[in-house]
């Protein structure tokens, strides 16, 4: 059943700051445990000795960098107050993807749970600037269950209206201010870290609670610090939009007008393009930008002067393709979300995640004074509701792959491939589940018709996988000393690079490489350790 009719529940916060964080910790007492639970268990392993060298980096953050904000530390001691959850374990929840953005470079499993977010900035069809967010977060069943919206007005700063779930208490990652400033905050992929930096969750809440257009807010990230890189995406009531990667004090931005440069499509591309993505964890970022990026060129022209609905409408659509392409609404989108400046209006897909347009659309109206809800539902979308299914199976399989649970893994898969109607979602389905096979089936028959399997695929894949699907065709070869089956030459620099040193390997070396091999469905990727 698709839960599509579910208004949002919007929680009023007023007056003094730490007060409202404990009175929101009341609030959250009986879910942020298993919140943050969920949050701190993305980097867990199948191995106890890789997970403790996990925990302790976090726990070693936790001591050389939170301690040092004050303000940060008297706020989230407050909600924890209020949760019951000890300071120190909401701390570290709270630097979960600080710590797999940057220790990928040395456990690349931890790597698998960073992930990709969509802006479109467009005027409407009353030639008003309008910014479409969508939310990729890797905690499907957790943050959907408990999504809620935060209007907060502290004594001091100005009024935000906050998209949001139990566990974050912080606002800015999908926001408004009542000055017509919106934020989203999406990851970026590069191996910066620093230690002197501010989480990312309380600078997106400093910077929408005290910033009042994008000059404000751009002077804010200039005397500011992240511990990772991270993109600020903001606009104000007069167009302006500014893309903006922190990382560090490295400070790269763009701007726009959207009365003057037309629509805008932001993904998880680095600003600094001296920076080479493909050298980056994930290796597989670059194509999956370029693929989603592809498909919201084409939408910025059909959103382009439309009404508030048919603009969320679309991005929020996948797109019909022949070839494999991957839509800006993705598997692990958890909040799809319009703002309407001039308006002071929004407009959300409500239900379970992915956010995925099927058939309802809400709008929340009057939100400074007395948000008001009014739902709006449409004959089904046929092929939307097909491919949230199979989203949703996707989603399922990864969560089996990582608590090891085989037989269920394989049972997701294969209701992904009998679901989807598009070939080439049908292809990357049984892509992973031939993937899956290879990790976990030992016996050299098995292997050998897993090579078949992939002949059989292969033509359907997008680049990258074509590239994975020839290292694990070469490490099939040595490992039953037959022969490889596919023909094609991996494109992608790095894996090139471990494709040809992964030749040189014999048997006994080729064997705990299958144990070392990682799915990733939320971006399209396999990881090799």
């Amino acid at each position: 059943m698709l839960l599509t009719d579910k208004e949002l529940p919007v929680i009023k916060l007023f007056g003094d700051q730490e007060e409202c964080f404990y009175q929101l910790g009341l609030k959250d007492s009986e879910t942020a445990k298993n919140a943050s639970h969920h949050i701190k268990n993305l980097i867990s392993t199948p191995w106890d000795p890789v997970n403790i060298v996990a925990h302790k980096a976090i726990e070693t953050l936790f001591d050389k960098i939170l301690l040092k904000d004050r303000e940060y530390e008297k706020l989230l001691k407050a909600y924890a107050s209020g949760t019951g959850i000890e300071f120190k374990e909401l701390s570290h929840a709270m630097l979960v993807p600080e710590v797999c953005a940057f220790l990928g470079q040395w456990l690349p499993k931890l790597s698998t749970l960073q992930f990709g977010c969509s802006s479109v900035f467009t005027l409407n069809n009353e030639g008003k600037p309008t910014h479409t967010r969508i939310l990729d977060f890797p905690l499907k069943g957790t943050y959907d269950k408990n999504e809620r919206i935060i209007s907060s007005k502290f004594k001091e700063g100005y009024q935000v209206f906050n998209f949001s779930t139990v566990g974050l208490p912080f606002s800015g990652l999908t926001s408004m201010n009542d000055q017509g400033l919106t934020l989203a905050v999406h990851q970026k992929f590069t191996n910066k870290f620093n230690q002197h930096g501010t989480p990312v969750f309380y600078l997106a809440h400093q910077l929408i609670h005290n910033c009042k257009n994008v000059d404000e807010a751009l002077e804010f990230l200039k005397s500011s610090q992240t511990i990772t890189c991270w993109n600020f995406n903001f606009m104000d009531k007069s167009g302006r939009v500014i893309e903006a990667d922190l990382s560090g004090t490295d400070l790269h931005y763009r701007e726009y007008n959207l009365h003057e440069d037309g629509p805008l499509y932001v993904c998880n591309e680095l600003v600094n393009q001296d920076i080479d993505q493909e050298a980056e964890l994930p290796y597989s970022i670059k194509e999956y930008n370029e693929l989603r990026k592809e498909q919201a060129l084409k939408k910025l022209q059909k959103v382009e002067g439309k009404d508030n609905l048919s603009i969320l409408k679309e991005v929020s659509t996948p797109q019909r393709t022949k070839k494999f392409s991957i839509s800006p609404i993705t598997v692990s989108s958890m909040a799809s979300v319009l703002f309407d400046v001039e308006k002071s209006e929004v407009s959300y897909i409500p239900g379970e995640a992915p956010k995925i347009y099927t058939d309802s659309i809400a709008t929340v109206s009057n939100i400074w004074e007395s948000p008001t809800h009014k739902i709006k539902k449409s004959r089904p979308n046929k092929f939307n509701e097909n491919y949230f299914q199979g989203m949703k199976h996707f989603i399922s399989a990864q969560r089996h792959f990582d608590l090891n649970e085989l037989h269920e893994c394989y049972h997701s898969l294969q209701m992904a491939i009998d679901t989807f109607e598009p070939e080439s979602l049908k292809a990357v389905a049984q892509f992973y589940f031939t993937v899956v096979q290879y990790i976990h089936e030992p016996h050299s028959t098995a292997l050998k018709q897993i090579q078949k399997d992939l002949l059989h695929v292969y033509p359907k894949l997008p680049r990258y996988l074509k590239d994975v699907a020839l290292i694990i065709d070469q490490r099939i070869e040595i490992l039953t000393s037959g022969h490889k089956l596919l023909k094609g030459k991996v494109s992608s620099k790095k894996l090139s690079q471990r494709y040809e040193k992964e030749a040189g390997f014999n048997k006994l070396a080729q064997i705990p490489l299958r144990h070392l091999t990682f799915i990733h469905l939320d971006i399209m990727e396999v990881i090799f350790a």
